[in-house]
This record gives structure tokens, C-alpha cells and sequence, in this order.
């Protein structure tokens, strides 16, 4: 899943239980605007983070791996050559 489907989802829930709350009168429609944008925010920035650690963590991997080393039957011979 990505992070654009997860927030369409977070998006509809937080629709469902403003119109929920507003409704009932807990709360106001803008009180609700600014929850509910703090939480996206919030979710967001979460997901961010979490994804930029996973890439470094990758790219750590990948730089501390040694590469194959080249050995003489790995070499490409020049055209015409048997």
C-alpha cells in the first residue's frame, strides 16, 4: 500500500466521524477542518520519515557490500578475437 491510498482511506474515516461530530455538536465544522488536517499532517510526515530510514538503511546495505571481483574469464574479448 502506498502512502496516497493510505491517506484516501485516513481521508474518508476522518470524513465519516466529523460529519459524526459536527452533527452531534462536539464539535465545530472548523475545529474539525483543523483535526482533521493535523492528523493527515501528521500521518504524512510519520510516513516520511519512516520511508526515508528504510531507503538509507538500504543504501547502507548496498554500499557495504563488496562487489565481485573480476576475474580473466569474465573479461569481454575485442570483437575477432577467439
Amino acid at each position: 500500500m502506498n502512502l496516497d491510498m493510505v491517506l484516501g482511506i485516513v481521508r474518508a474515516v476522518l470524513a465519516a466521524a466529523g460529519g459524526g461530530l459536527v452533527a452531534n455538536g462536539t464539535v465545530t465544522s472548523d475545529q474539525w477542518q483543523a483535526i482533521g488536517g493535523g492528523v493527515l499532517a501528521l500521518i504524512a510526515a510519520v510516513w516520511s520519515i519512516l520511508n526515508k530510514q528504510q531507503h538509507a538503511a538500504a543504501i547502507q546495505t548496498a554500499l557495504a557490500t563488496p562487489s565481485p571481483a573480476v576475474t580473466p574469464e569474465a573479461t569481454v574479448q575485442k570483437a575477432g578475437t577467439p
